[in-house]
């Protein structure tokens, strides 16, 4: 009887041991395919409230941002009238080399209410519009997602420049995505025109001024 015990205890330590070892095996595989499968290409959304070109930036010059946080508080002419402040420890991102010209930037806020949840600052352009990356999906209620992750609103006609026609936006975003730029309109608050970049097929007439 002792012997027997003896060797289903010994039996059933090792099946223990098997199972761990599989576990062990299946959970290290996991890891590496979270590492370098495609979940760690997924792009980081924001659901943009507003575009608009800053007069004066203060309180920042462009490098104090710590992990894509800020440090202190930032305040953001627009207008003569709206100011926009930007409290410590809000999440973004500053791309403006010119962040201390009148002028020099556009800021780009995910907002709640009056409060900036996210922002950016990117550089600013000669012209009441600012190019933006191309659409690469439609959302509902006039709204498209940009390649670097901003979801923004567009006109319900969007106007398409580019030589090789396309039958509507949806075609045009099936066929160029990426390989595009888009057109977003200070006044509109909107995007109001995409341009394909492939040089082969480009429209080479020059963009409308939009006021």
């Amino acid at each position: 009887m002792r012997a027997l015990f003896s060797f289903r205890f010994v039996g059933t330590v090792v099946a223990f041991a098997i199972v761990l070892a599989g576990l062990w095996l299946v959970l290290g595989r996991g890891d590496d395919a979270a590492v370098s499968g495609p979940a760690a290409a997924v792009r980081t959304e924001h659901r943009i409230d507003l575009i608009q070109r800053a007069v004066v930036v203060q309180g920042t010059t462009g490098d104090d941002l710590v992990d894509g946080v800020t440090t202190a508080e930032i305040r953001i002419a627009l207008d003569a009238e709206r100011t926009m402040v930007i409290t410590e420890n809000t999440p973004g991102q500053i791309d403006c080399p010119a962040i201390t010209e009148l002028g020099g930037c556009v800021v780009v806020a995910d907002l709640l209410g009056d409060a900036v949840v996210w922002f950016a600052l990117i550089s600013s352009e000669p012209r009441n519009t600012v190019t933006l990356p191309g659409i690469v999906a439609l959302r509902e209620g006039n709204r498209v997602l940009l390649g670097n992750g901003w979801d923004v609103p567009r006109v319900p006609t969007v106007e398409r420049k580019c030589a090789d026609d396309s039958t509507s936006l949806g075609d045009f975003v099936r066929t160029f995505g990426e390989n595009s730029r888009a057109t977003f309109s200070f006044a509109e608050q909107r995007i109001v025109r995409v341009t394909c970049t492939n040089p082969d097929i480009a429209d080479t007439t020059p963009d409308a001024t939009l006021d």
